[in-house]
């Protein structure tokens, strides 16, 4: 299948991956919990459930971990009807447990389908509604027996004065997706969506009720503790765990340990001030719309763009005030794709001055520059780089693949920056692609971001020493009715986006300016030093 720049499709986006070890140890390795099972089972019941789902692995999408494994050896655990029925939402039941430690189960609504392999596979979105705020869940804490996905962990609730109940809304991402805890959902770089649906894999997006056919509640018993105390900036943005409010189109946020945490808003002064500030970004569509939006909010005009040869939409953007001092706003078109014209795109990409780069672009009718731009080198104050959504058919080891294909030109690049930073990439909706796209879910969906692409975008972070900023979370806690199409949103989006950005720029000129100073500094919970 031809990808989505071939079928001018316009950037289909491929959850902060928050990872925890809970209970004090992490899920034992697939093959090991195999072995473990077989010592402690007879060798015919293994080997009859073993032979009845050869690709069998334990899930990992956000927490999760396993206290103790008991598997089932009934006849329905290899029969054609746990296939076919495992990936609808009516297969499932939510239930509420309200015991000192409330927990939320999900689990086969017919019992005897507890405890098998083909049950365990499964993945699910759990949200939580504190009245107008909802939170998205991480992953199960654990399973028990194979198939019963127990949640025990609820996030905070974020609105004065809050409320302590909670409704849940669970809803089935795919009831069998083998492997895709490893990022492989095929064992090659590039995966064949048709063949990894072949496998079983199907999208559901059905939502799972309890037996009555209702949402539950539960008392979680995590009201707000504080009312008018001043949330403090948050300090790490990835991840960053994100409350909405659907009255109101507006956003909170929370620091690691659940309390709320501000982000500064765009145009609030930030501590490193030049003569001027150039912000670059080097993305795909979503990183573009986000710089439209940033650009309003800073009321800077666009005086600039460039559509390269073939494709649709501006590659190069440019705004500014006008004025030859305060912000200039880059935006440019590079990201990883499945092919090596990426590193033809990042090549391209002129970056040692202000003045080098907008003289490199082909401008059909260039605009007279301020002189302040090109008369004296600018370096380049900003760099943020999106891996973007154009190679949602890469597994882990294809996207680790490109970003290594990438790393002279985008090491080349950050090292002429002042601050550098990640953009992780969005959530999707599988449920809107459409259908003749053929079964694209297999590979576009949110498990694949975040362990297939967004994790090996930490790694490149880490390695360059930049900053990661957390669209993920946000993206996958916001109602359908905020988004586009299968990876695009609206404007309410695009201006929280922008001021998670903003907030970047705040936290790295706080921790450049602690660095030069060769002391530590602490502002508004910012540790440096």
């Amino acid at each position: 299948m031809p990808g989505p720049e071939a079928q001018g499709y316009e950037s289909l986006a491929p959850v902060a991956k928050q990872v925890e070890v809970r209970h004090g140890q992490r899920w034992v390795p697939p093959r090991r919990l195999v072995i473990a099972i077989a010592l402690a089972a007879s060798v015919v019941a293994v080997l009859s459930v073993a032979l009845a789902h050869p690709a069998y692995k334990l899930p990992a999408f956000g927490t999760t971990s396993y206290r103790r494994v008991r598997a089932s050896t009934a006849s329905k655990c290899s029969s054609l009807e746990l296939a076919s029925r495992r990936n609808n939402g009516s297969f499932w039941v939510v239930e509420a447990v309200q015991t000192r430690m409330p927990e939320l189960v999900i689990r086969p609504r017919d019992n005897s389908f507890e405890g098998c392999f083909g049950a365990a596979s499964a993945y699910f979105t759990v949200r939580i509604h504190y009245g107008n705020e909802t939170q998205v869940l991480g992953g199960p804490s654990y399973q028990d027996p194979l198939g019963v996905y127990h949640y025990d962990a609820f996030p905070r609730g974020l609105e004065m004065p809050g409320t302590d109940e909670g409704v849940l809304e669970a809803k089935l991402d795919f009831g069998y997706y083998p492997a895709a805890e490893d990022g492989q959902p095929c064992s090659l770089p590039v995966c064949n969506v048709e063949e990894v649906a072949r496998t079983g894999v199907l999208y559901s997006g059905e939502e799972i009720l309890d037996a009555t056919g209702q949402r539950v509640t539960l008392r979680v018993n995590n009201r707000p503790t504080s009312v008018n105390a001043p949330a403090p900036v948050c300090e790490i943005l990835d991840p960053l765990p994100v409350a909405f409010f659907d009255a109101t189109n507006d956003f909170a946020y929370a620091d690691s340990n659940g309390r709320r945490c501000s982000i500064r808003k765009v145009g609030v002064d930030l501590p490193h001030r030049p003569p001027l500030r150039w912000i670059q970004i080097l993305g795909d569509s979503n990183s573009r719309y986000m710089a439209n939006q940033l650009a309003v909010m800073l009321n800077l005009t666009l005086a600039a763009k460039h559509t390269a040869n073939n494709e649709k939409h501006p590659t190069t953007k440019i705004y500014h005030d006008g004025s030859g001092s305060g912000i200039v706003l880059a935006f440019e078109w590079v990201f990883v794709r499945s092919s090596p014209g990426d590193v033809r795109d990042l090549d391209a990409v002129n970056l040692s001055s202000l003045g080098a780069y907008l003289t490199s672009v082909p401008f059909a009718d260039p605009p007279k520059w301020p002189e302040s731009y090109t008369a004296t080198p600018v370096q380049m104050t900003d760099l943020f780089f999106s891996f973007g959504s154009h190679a949602p058919t890469l597994s882990q080891l294809g996207m680790r693949a490109g970003v290594e294909r990438l790393r002279p030109g985008l090491e080349q690049r950050f090292a002429l920056a002042r601050n550098r930073y990640i953009l992780l990439t969005a959530a999707t909706e599988p449920s809107k692609v459409p259908a003749k796209y053929g079964p694209q879910w297999a590979m576009r969906n949110n498990l694949n971001i975040d362990v297939a692409q967004n994790a090996v975008a930490r790694e490149f972070a880490t390695s360059i020493g930049a900053l990661v900023v957390d669209y993920f979370t946000m993206t996958r806690t916001i109602p359908m009715r905020l988004t586009r199409d299968p990876v695009h949103f609206l404007t309410p989006v695009y201006a929280a986006q922008s001021d998670i950005l903003w907030t970047a720029l705040y936290l790295a000129d706080e921790r450049k300016r602690a660095s030069e100073s060769g002391s530590g500094s602490r502002v508004d919970g910012v540790i440096d030093g």
